[in-house]
């Protein structure tokens, strides 16, 4: 009877032991397949590149609008917007502003 009961006990442990690693991994799954949008608003066009591809995301449709005569192009939007939680490997499209020159 004392042997029974053990082995209840035992496969108890096991069943709870192996429900809490799965849940446990698929949590680690989630949060390695989120990513959060970065700020990309103001910076440069290649620098808002690089930010985004550090972030596990994708450079998606880029708008070009007439902007001011600095020379630069310069990101002046972004979709989706800047903390916004998404899949990694989304795109992220930009409008860019550059010189009417």
């Amino acid at each position: 009877m004392r042997k029974s009961l053990l082995i209840m006990i035992a496969a108890i442990v096991l069943l709870i032991g192996s429900s809490c690693s799965s849940t446990a991994t698929e949590t680690d799954q989630d949060e390695s397949s989120a990513s959060l949008v970065p700020n990309v608003i103001g910076m440069e066009l290649e620098d808002a590149k690089s930010a985004i591809k550090g972030s596990g995301l994708e450079v998606g449709n880029i708008e070009y609008i007439e902007g001011d005569d600095s020379g630069k192009e310069v990101i002046t939007s972004q979709d989706p917007q800047p903390g916004e939680e998404t899949s990694k490997g989304e795109q992220i499209s930009l409008t860019v502003s550059i010189a009417t020159n």
